[in-house]
């Protein structure tokens, strides 16, 4: 149906190309014959055309104007392509851009071949503070995980311990506002798990327009627990829109902390599919490794995620097939499936 919408605006932004280029061509010859109309009609009648002729300008200008929307949609470009798979996938990043109250609760199933069923659960929440402008938020979140950790999570045997064994973060994160382009946001608070652990968080994030196809992103992540000591996280993404249903995806990361010697990186090509309001499709492929001493790589993964909305706008489920190759397992595949529920409330 959305291609159908599509095809119809273009055509109608070829008629308004090919109306402008008449309408030049013909006003001369307008005029003329309006004046020969004018001259053998009764003078009610010419009065009456040349109350028409002054509202024809503006009645079209009117037509221009609602013509105007469909023609600004097909010309949002990779940025708009982006932000609505983002949004519709839950991504955190996506979330965590928006200045809006949020709370999502996601619950996964995770079937891994010769093992019996494993369960995780994550919760995250960002809610304004009143009467700050929108300049600060109560954050409180599960234990955050990077794509490493997703490759590495601890599984619990029933969904109630997964809902019980974690560390959460609670703390309030500001908006600095924007300078030439970079958002920060600074956020303190304390780790609750058997101790209290405080931090410190500071994160820089800049876009780039390179073209209307293409658009890159820059996030930087500076961190400090009173347990662990600092550490930092640094992403390169970019996206190129193919056509109005795929969109391209590269992300190089990297993170290092200060309990370790090594820096670990990721690099992961992405495809995102939409398929109607209510389904889409990620298909992704990933190399992860550490330096040490040297750049090697440690997984492979090959992963497929198909989301659908079930109802309204806050219920959804997901099924994620992968397929992953540890280096210390000598590269054999390993196959898993993960079955997810996720709860978004905006």
């Amino acid at each position: 149906m959305l291609h159908h919408i599509h095809l119809s605006n273009l055509q109608l932004l070829v008629f308004i190309v090919l109306c402008s280029i008449a309408l030049p061509l013909t006003a001369d010859e307008t005029s003329s014959n309006q004046e020969v109309i004018e001259s053998k009609l009764p003078q009610s009648q010419s009065l009456e055309s040349e109350s028409t002729l002054k509202r024809s300008p503006f009645e079209l200008e009117h037509i221009f104007n609602a013509l105007d929307k469909p023609q600004q949609y097909l010309s949002s470009g990779v940025i708009g392509l982006t932000k609505r798979m983002d949004e519709f996938f839950s991504d955190e990043e996506a979330l965590y851009e928006t200045n809006d109250s949020y709370i999502r609760m996601t619950g996964d199933m995770v079937l891994i071949e010769s093992e019996n069923p494993g369960f995780v659960g994550d919760l995250k929440a960002k809610i304004e503070l009143p009467n700050t402008q929108n300049k600060l938020k109560f954050i409180f979140e599960s234990d955050t995980s990077d794509d490493r950790e997703e490759l590495e999570r601890q599984l619990d045997e029933n969904p109630v311990d997964a809902a019980q064994d974690k560390s959460f973060f609670a703390g309030i994160e500001g908006l600095l506002g924007e300078f030439k382009y970079w958002k920060f946001r600074p956020s303190l608070g304390v780790k609750l798990s058997s101790s209290l652990d405080t931090f410190v968080r500071f994160r820089a994030n800049r876009p780039y327009e390179i073209s209307e196809k293409w658009r890159a992103y820059f996030r930087n992540t500076l961190y400090w627990f009173d347990s662990s000591g600092y550490g930092f996280d640094s992403s390169l993404e970019f996206d190129h829109q193919i056509n109005k249903h795929f969109l391209f995806r590269s992300t190089l990361s990297a993170s290092r902390k200060e309990e370790n010697e090594y820096w670990e990186l990721n690099q992961i090509f992405s495809l995102s599919q939409s398929i109607s309001k209510k389904q889409a499709m990620i298909y992704s492929a990933g190399v992860f490794g550490i330096s040490e001493p040297i750049v090697i790589a440690t997984d492979y993964l090959l992963q497929v995620r198909y989301r659908q909305q079930l109802h309204s706008d806050y219920l959804f489920m997901e099924l994620i097939p992968k397929i992953q190759y540890q280096r210390e397992d000598d590269f054999e595949p390993v196959f898993s499936l993960t079955f997810r529920v996720e709860i978004v409330f905006k």
